[in-house]
């Protein structure tokens, strides 16, 4: 169970770590990337997690954490790259609208982390 737990939490964090990413780049290019998904509304979240957990249920552990060994990489060597500016100036980028870049960055990363690590530990306890 704690591996399941483990391999969802992680595939979760590794997709919306790429999401945000995916996002920003798109935003240096001058686009304005379907977000959250294309088709998706942000109050359709929970069928993109959905799609997130279905596409990665059936993965090797190994794999998934090595993903998201990545992104977080990625994610922690892009973010100290960004102009103060532009990660918090809201709309800087017109599909941010009237939040920050840098919102997006804390929403799709380090508050995920935060929601993961402590799912797990609540995990933990029940099982203690």
């Amino acid at each position: 169970a704690l591996a399941h737990l483990r391999m969802s939490s992680l595939a979760h964090l590794t997709a919306w770590a790429n999401m945000v990413q995916e996002w920003y780049a798109a935003g240096l290019r001058g686009e304005v990337p379907p977000t959250p998904a294309p088709g998706l509304t942000w109050q359709q979240v929970p069928i993109l997690n959905q799609r997130i957990y279905d596409q990665n249920k059936d993965r090797p552990l190994a794999d998934i954490r090595a993903d998201f060994d990545r992104s977080y990489q990625q994610l922690s060597d892009v973010i100290p790259t960004i102009p103060e500016e532009v990660l918090f100036t809201r709309g800087h980028y017109s599909w941010t609208k009237s939040t920050t870049l840098g919102a997006y960055f804390v929403s799709c990363g380090g508050s995920h982390y935060h929601w993961a690590r402590e799912l797990i530990r609540k995990w933990a306890k029940a099982r203690a």
